[in-house]
């Protein structure tokens, strides 16, 4: 009989053991399964900001040096009427690259003072006259 409860002990010793054995490999899996999961999430939020930040307007000061070409062609775009300048080439390069001036940023401001509801011409103007006078300008540009 001492025997058959050898038997049976040794019986129950190896079930629980595979027993364990199958908990431990099904937590394993739960843990990966977690650390997929935990990866993912990360991986959307990253994702998700990126596209906010894309979403949000640059905005540039550009202090302009006077006694350099502004490297930079500024024209009146149709279709966008809120500013009635936009910045339609910039050269390689030029004060207006270094500066980080994009094409498509809009002159929202110079020296402070909104641009909407000014003409294109006011704003060519504006420059000339900065430069002629050698008055500072600092010009707001803005890319949506």
């Amino acid at each position: 009989m001492k025997e058959d409860s050898g038997n049976a002990e040794e019986e129950a010793a190896k079930v629980k053991a595979a027993a364990d054995a199958q908990a431990r490999k099904e937590r394993k899996k739960e843990l990966k399964r977690a650390k997929s999961i935990k990866k993912q999430a990360a991986k959307e939020a990253r994702l998700k900001k990126e596209a906010e930040d894309a979403a949000q307007p640059t905005i540039l000061e550009f202090v302009v040096q006077l006694d350099q070409p502004l490297g930079m062609k500024i024209d009146h775009v149709d279709g966008h009427d809120i500013y009635p300048a936009e910045i339609t080439a910039v050269v390689a390069d030029g004060q207006a690259d270094k500066a980080g001036v994009k094409e498509g940023m809009m002159v929202t401001a110079m020296n402070g003072e909104p641009t909407n509801g000014q003409e294109l011409d006011d704003i060519v103007q504006g420059v000339i006259a900065a430069k002629t006078e050698q008055t500072p300008l600092t010009m707001t540009l803005q890319l949506n």
